[in-house]
């Protein structure tokens, strides 16, 4: 029968596991509701299934013991991290009507190898409230409306692989979550859903999502992210306070590559491909920096309602931003389009083949130090309608027509040296600084 030894593992397992008590179970299929008490140590040896006798209960609940090489099938729950520290080794969890692993407020949970499968709709693999979850090398599988939950409390996940959920990681109401080397794959809506709260995320990489990553009201620390064939856009913030280190996103929706609405935005060494409507679209926002961003391919998209995005490189809507290092090559739509009373300060701006020129202040104030401009179809310097652009440095390539204003509306332009492109033609709003237009 054996005596719960490792030698001698039990054939039979009590529905309570006493504290202090360390109990090992051979293979087979287990059915009730299970206890482990604090300190208390079950491991499985072969194929070792613990089946949910009562749908409405949880499978194992845990109040602080440790459980290794163990499958839980069915209940409510399978495992419920109630109290107490829990540990979990080599864990699979499948069949559950509510939550594959649940941790209690107060309760913390650490789980390393744990495996956790959709069987049924409508169903989470992860959930913590107010608790506190470490996992490494958790991977979650199937329909799950969300494969990690975490709401108040800490997190920190290394390793997490998610395939096919709703949405891969939520994080809300305050909580605060690390996120190590994630992978998300072929979900419904966002990879990473962050609402009031805050995330570090380093090494993540999404495809075919919806979002990569969105966040509203929220803390986003982002480094290394990687997101390929979003169905809407790579990175979505609303009122956030973004911070994005490192990054390529590509083959975008219609949301382009980085969308920013209000709050406060940090880039650095951003790159988008082949995205549609914009590349990078800021509106709204008090402080926006952008370092080191290189956009290419971005073409115009259709809104379904008659009107059209562009296909802007930069697109900068009532915004004070600062921009250095940035290039944009071939894009439907501008390189750098300010709108709507945007404050724009540029250091270093390079624009290749764009179609409709390299900057457009559109009732906006652009100034830039470092400005070069080569191929496209229209100026190098648009201003429709009382915008002002001031160019220390203007560099163009080819035939490029310098400058297009419209005067008679209040455009305004300062250049100071000009090297290449056809001449400038004088006008009331076009002058020179420092000696320029020579």
């Amino acid at each position: 029968m054996g005596d719960g030894t490792a030698e001698r593992p039990l054939q039979q397992l009590p529905q309570q596991l006493s504290a202090g008590l360390s109990v090992h179970v051979s293979s087979g299929l287990y059915e009730g509701s299970y206890v482990l008490e604090a300190g208390a140590q079950l491991v499985g040896h072969g194929q070792v299934v613990l089946v949910g006798a009562d749908a409405d209960a949880g499978v194992l609940t845990s109040l602080g013991g440790t459980l290794e090489n163990i499958a839980l099938q069915g209940g409510r729950v399978g495992l419920v991290a109630e109290q107490g520290h829990t540990r979990a080794h080599g864990l699979t969890v499948s069949g559950h009507r509510a939550f594959g692993v649940d941790v209690a407020p107060g309760a913390a949970l650490w789980l390393e190898g744990v495996a956790v499968e959709a069987t049924l709709r409508n169903t989470t693999g992860v959930r913590s409230v107010g608790g506190s979850l470490e996992a490494q090398g958790l991977s979650t599988k199937g329909g799950f409306d969300r494969a990690v939950d975490v709401s108040g409390g800490l997190a920190r996940l290394v390793g997490l692989r998610v395939e096919g959920a709703g949405v891969g990681l939520r994080v809300r109401d305050g909580a605060r979550v690390e996120l190590v080397d994630a992978g998300f794959t072929l979900g419904r809506g966002a990879a990473v859903f962050v609402v009031n709260a805050e995330l570090d995320a380093r090494g993540v990489s999404v495809l075919g999502n919806e979002f990569g990553v969105l966040g509203v009201d929220a803390g986003l620390t982002l480094q290394d992210l990687s997101v390929t064939r979003p169905q809407q856009s790579g990175v979505s913030a609303q009122d956030c306070r973004l911070t994005l280190r490192g990054g390529t996103v590509q083959q975008t929706g219609p949301l382009g590559g980085l969308t920013i609405s209000g709050g406060t935005t940090t880039v650095d060494g951003l790159r988008v491909f082949d995205a549609n409507a914009y590349g990078l679209l800021a509106r709204v926002s008090r402080r926006v920096v952008l370092r080191n961003v290189t956009i290419e391919r971005v073409r115009a998209e259709s809104n379904g309602d008659g009107s059209s995005s562009i296909g802007d490189g930069l697109l900068l809507r009532d915004v004070d931003a600062e921009v250095d290092g940035a290039t944009v090559r071939d894009v439907e739509g501008s390189g750098l389009y300010a709108a709507a009373l945007a404050n724009v300060r540029v250091g270093g701006l390079t624009v290749e083949r764009a179609r409709f020129g390299g900057i457009v202040a559109d009732r906006a104030s652009v100034t830039v130090q470092r400005l070069h401009v080569g191929g496209g179809g229209e100026a190098a310097i648009n201003v429709p309608e009382q915008g002002f652009v001031h160019v220390a440095e203007l560099t163009l390539a080819g035939s490029v027509v310098p400058v297009w204003a419209s005067c008679l509306t209040g455009a305004a332009v300062e250049l100071g040296t000009v090297d290449g492109g056809a001449p400038i033609a004088r006008s009331l709003c076009v002058r020179a600084i420092d000696g320029g237009l020579r």
